[in-house]
């Protein structure tokens, strides 16, 4: 028994020992691959310096990552493998509407002023009509001439062609100067009924007791607005891709919801959410910001709340947002719509974790990804001080650009449809329509002439590819159109016409009348010759032609009333 207790003690320790030496084994092999790790990042860097980039990854190796509020806890690793690289299985729609102007819109708009109405609801122009009637009346009474939908059309018409030529800040006296002016303004309507129109014109009716009791700070505007913005969607279908962002008005007068902005040029704006399609930049939906009600406090989740909103009606789609759109919660609420989100993100979310924000010993054109649930998020070292931090709901894998700069494909894609309410600003701000002004509904309603036209041109544009192909300024072209097929009307209808002759030329040109020959002036006073008969056999005659001010005799003049002018 002794014999063979002590052979089974010899082998247990002979066990132990070559337990020992494995460890030992082991040991040595880790500090071999270690040392091997530091010469491969050495070599790493080396190949960096010489603008080399790494091709291979260990894909096993799984690092996790705590956000600072201690609630997520994303991984480098993907977490779901099956599938494609990007959008979400719930959001996938069998069937897409196809993007571009609707059958409707297709089949009224005939020309450019149809399209151009389009985005100009009877409705809204009724409103308009009425309540600026209401207002003449009141501060003229019984010398107020009635405000009618032609003069309308014209008044509209003069924005847009003053816009078009980028004359929308010069004063109505520059505008309507017989030397320096346009001869279309004059020929139109006067410059005094031009700047009664502007001061009287209104959107509500300011003896309402609804308007006086209201808490709303739009509600001189209300009723206008909401007819003219649930008109935009209507008559376009978005892309795949949609851009959410601010839209300024500029404007220094007296206003409730006015904000101060001293880094702008105009340094004090009225500000507007807007929503287009990034492809187009049509405006498929915007929405003011008025700030927070009287006696209430400040909203909370101001930026989710305007993200929902402007996204109704929206359904397999992808969001593009700014730094102060995007959070972790609103694309969780995006997902449940059916919707997609990519945007930067603050680097002072809670919901990032701090290894993310460290740019400090990273390599420059790096990329460090996280994966929760169904979102990625991406950190990319696009400088040596410039870190990018971006989420997306829509990209599932860490897939990285072939180019030298190793930009991933979250990056591309916000980059290229960040610009969609970016483009819709320079395009409006171009010809802007905005008057100088102290009617801070005035500049409003000037802001919607912009994005009507810019939508219009937008829709017109894709229905007559065609059109004006080889111009570099179509949209310049199109305004300078719409705005002389709005004011024709008016010049047809205008019973008195402007005596000095240049005026009455255009005129009778809007007319499809032939204009009267250039003839010289008369120098004398009193009795002349006149200027149609024969060299030799002219006339002498008092009887002067108040269109071109030159001397006829009897035989070559006529008496026509100012009604029937339009028949000579």
């Amino acid at each position: 028994m002794e014999s063979s207790n002590t052979e089974i003690d010899s082998t247990e320790v002979s066990e132990d020992e070559s337990c020992e030496e494995q460890d030992t084994y082991i040991s040595k092999y880790r500090q071999i691959s270690s040392s091997e790790d530091e010469c491969s990042e050495e070599e790493e860097t080396y190949l960096s310096k010489n603008g080399q980039m790494r091709t291979s990854v260990d894909e096993n190796s799984e690092e996790t990552y705590m956000s600072k509020n201690r609630e997520i806890c994303w991984s480098s690793k993907v977490l779901e493998q099956e599938g494609p690289a990007m959008v979400p299985a719930q959001c996938v729609l069998k069937k897409r509407p196809t993007p571009g102007p609707t059958k409707s819109c297709i089949s009224q708009a005939q020309d450019i002023m149809s399209t151009f109405k389009l985005f100009i609801p009877k409705s809204m122009e009724k409103i308009i009509i009425d309540r600026t009637n209401l207002e003449g009346k009141r501060r003229f009474s019984k010398n107020w001439q009635e405000f009618t939908a032609s003069e309308f059309d014209a008044f509209m018409g003069l924005l847009i062609m003053a816009g078009g030529v980028e004359s929308a800040r010069e004063s109505a006296i520059s505008l309507w100067n017989q030397k320096t002016g346009r001869t279309i303004f004059r020929a139109t309507m006067t410059k005094k009924r031009f700047c009664v129109l502007s001061n009287v014109m209104r959107f509500a009716n300011p003896e309402s007791k609804v308007l006086k009791k209201s808490t709303d700070k739009l509600a001189a505007f209300r009723d206008v607005w909401d007819t003219w913005s649930s008109n935009l969607s209507i008559m376009y279908n978005p892309g795949h891709d949609i851009t959410i962002d601010e839209h300024q008005v500029p404007f220094k007068g007296r206003c409730p919801f006015r904000e101060n902005m001293p880094h702008i040029p105009s340094k004090s704006d009225i500000k507007l959410w807007a929503a287009c399609d990034s492809r187009s930049s049509y405006c498929w939906k915007v929405q003011v910001y008025t700030g927070k009600p009287p006696g209430e406090e400040t909203e909370e989740n101001l930026a989710k709340r305007v993200v929902l909103d402007l996204s109704k009606g929206l359904k397999g789609q992808n969001v593009t947002l700014g730094s102060f759109f995007t959070s972790f919660d609103l694309g969780q609420e995006l997902l449940k719509k059916k919707l997609t989100m990519t945007g930067e993100v603050r680097c002072s979310r809670p919901e990032l974790p701090s290894d993310f924000l460290i740019s400090k010993g990273r390599r420059l054109h790096s990329s460090k990804f996280g994966f929760f649930s169904n979102t990625t998020i991406v950190s990319y070292l696009k400088k040596r001080t410039k870190n990018m931090l971006l989420m997306s709901t829509f990209h599932k894998k860490p897939q990285i650009s072939d180019r030298l700069d190793r930009m991933p494909h979250i990056v591309i894609d916000y980059n290229e449809n960040k610009g969609g309410v970016d483009t819709m600003n320079k395009l409006t701000s171009a010809y802007s329509t905005i008057q100088k002004t102290t009617h801070w509904t005035l500049a409003l309603f000037c802001d919607m002439l912009d994005i009507a036209a810019h939508n219009a041109c937008v829709v017109w544009n894709e229905i007559n590819p065609e059109w004006k192909t080889g111009k570099r300024y179509r949209r310049k072209l199109f305004l300078q159109e719409l705005g002389e097929a709005l004011v024709a009307p008016a010049m047809q209808q205008r019973t008195r016409l402007i005596r000095r002759f240049v005026g009455a030329g255009v005129a009778m040109e809007r007319k499809d009348l032939p204009a009267p020959p250039a003839l010289p002036a008369s120098q004398g006073k009193g009795r002349s010759g006149c200027v149609l008969c024969d060299s030799g056999k002219a006339k002498q005659t008092r009887v002067v032609c108040n269109t071109c001010g030159h001397f006829a005799c009897k035989s070559h003049h006529n008496i026509v009333c100012m009604c029937c002018i339009k028949y000579c």
